[in-house]
């Protein structure tokens, strides 16, 4: 599990790169406000995991909004990332 998520393995929808700041925020904000949206660890750890009913397309294009509209120097650095067909 780790930091893949509980049901990604090792496999990411989209990787994410930019301004460090930039990329606290928005994993702040993703941790707040899309709280429902989100995977909570049975710990209660907080995570930018999408929980499985999550729409992965409607949320990368709201976190895109979000990117946009608020200037962040964050862009998709790779979609399909699995590691284990690196």
């Amino acid at each position: 599990m780790a930091h893949a998520g509980p049901n990604s393995g090792i496999y990411f929808p989209v990787v994410l790169n930019g301004h460090t700041p930039h990329i606290k925020k928005l994993e702040s904000l993703i941790k707040t406000q899309w709280l429902d949206r989100t995977f909570i660890t049975r710990a209660g750890w907080k995570t930018e995991w999408l929980r499985e009913n999550e729409d992965t397309e409607a949320f990368l294009k709201d976190l895109m909004n979000v990117i946009i509209d608020r200037h962040y120097r964050i862009e998709i650095y790779i979609r399909d990332y699995d590691f284990l067909k690196r």
